[in-house]
């Protein structure tokens, strides 16, 4: 690290960043501070699922990975090179996809997306050291454009994924300004001190860009550009990872809109009974109409005796075929991905592991919008 081109993050500048995030005076909870961004071993069938470590910050673990399969599907990756072995290759594609999400999330949230990025990374010194040494050990870089950040994440890889989600949480504030975030999120936290769970507002920060906390469209006229309360505080433009919630269901009042649910990219984020999951299909064609047996995978988290499993579930949506008005008894998280799917698809049927589930999902008359491709 040169002096030269990081400063230091001292007290001062910390606490803004906890207060905007946890509110004035608390600190981030262990299951946060434990939270790295980093992979199960190569030989778990999850070999691409992010780890999440405990219940808490689902939310941010799944908008980061759906970053990170969007690199892998539809970013430029390059080709791996033929002489590595299969686990090196694995281990290089999973360094590249990471690179890449986690730049582009960075890069996003600057305003207008011009930059400049404010990179936070702890340097300690040593294995053995307290909380507050820790902290003290921080530092951030400012970087200009998307191509200086991806070679600082690079850089500093190990660090930054070690560390894990709450250097990486501050450096999103920092680079969107802080009292920019205070301003968009209605003086709301981002994460909930006391249940220790991510709040709305943190996803919508990773996944558009603007920290606000509400999942409905914007009115028309509205731009990145206009105050929140302009705004209403919703959603402004398309989205390039989408989003779903079973809670739409339940409670008439919350509504996603087709920003989030058309994005251009088909990857969306899962919400239902406090919990988030990613749920994302090769095809684009379901962007814009009606699945016609397309193959989805939906990555999810299960508890065994107190630890969380990586869990993916292989899921068959097809609109053509015959639909009954009874739904089969399920678990509840498998319930919540049919549910956002009714939602998003309505009078499909669902096969879930080559089990198939038919369903009636005719539950909105939300018409389909028409949609560009991203350029």
């Amino acid at each position: 690290m040169s002096d030269a081109d990081w400063t230091h993050v001292d007290r001062e500048l910390r606490t803004q960043l906890f207060d905007t995030v946890l509110g004035r005076g608390r600190k981030f909870p262990k299951v946060w501070l434990v939270q790295h961004i980093d992979f199960p071993s190569i030989q778990n069938e999850c070999r691409l699922q992010i780890k999440q470590y405990h219940n808490g910050p689902c939310g941010a673990v799944a908008s980061i990975q759906a970053w990170f399969l969007k690199s892998l599907m539809f970013g430029k990756m390059g080709k791996l090179p033929h002489e590595l072995s299969e686990k090196s290759k694995l281990l290089l594609l999973r360094k590249r996809g990471l690179i890449e999400a986690l730049s582009g999330i960075l890069f996003h949230v600057t305003p207008l997306r011009k930059g400049p990025v404010r990179l936070i990374v702890p340097f300690p010194s040593g294995e053995a050291y307290n909380e507050d040494q820790y902290y003290e050990s921080w530092h951030y870089t400012t970087l200009s454009t998307l191509d200086e950040v991806r070679a600082a994440v690079d850089a500093h890889f190990e660090n930054i994924c070690h560390y894990g989600m709450v250097p990486f949480v501050c450096s999103l504030i920092l680079s969107r300004g802080i009292v920019r975030v205070h301003t968009e999120a209605a003086k709301d936290t981002l994460v909930d001190p006391f249940q220790e769970d991510c709040f709305q507002t943190l996803v919508n920060l990773i996944l558009t860009g603007r920290a606000v906390s509400h999942v409905f469209d914007a009115p028309q006229f509205c731009t990145e550009e206009h105050h929140p309360k302009y705004s209403r505080y919703g959603i402004v433009s398309r989205s390039i990872i989408g989003f779903m919630t079973s809670v739409e269901l339940h409670n008439r009042t919350i509504v996603v809109g087709n920003h989030y649910k058309v994005p251009y990219h088909p990857i969306w984020v899962i919400h239902g009974e406090s919990h988030y999951s990613v749920l994302f299909c090769q095809n684009r064609q379901v962007l814009q109409h009606m699945p016609t047996n397309d193959t989805f995978q939906w990555y999810t988290v299960t508890s065994f005796r107190g630890i969380l499993l990586n869990k993916q579930f292989t899921l068959t949506i097809d609109s053509t075929g015959p639909v009954t008005s009874r739904a089969p008894k399920m678990e509840q998280s498998v319930r919540v991905v049919r549910e956002c799917v009714g939602l998003r698809w309505p009078c499909s049927q669902v096969g879930l592991d080559d089990i198939q589930h038919t369903y009636n999902a005719a539950l909105t008359d939300e018409s389909e919008s028409e949609s560009e491709n991203m350029s």
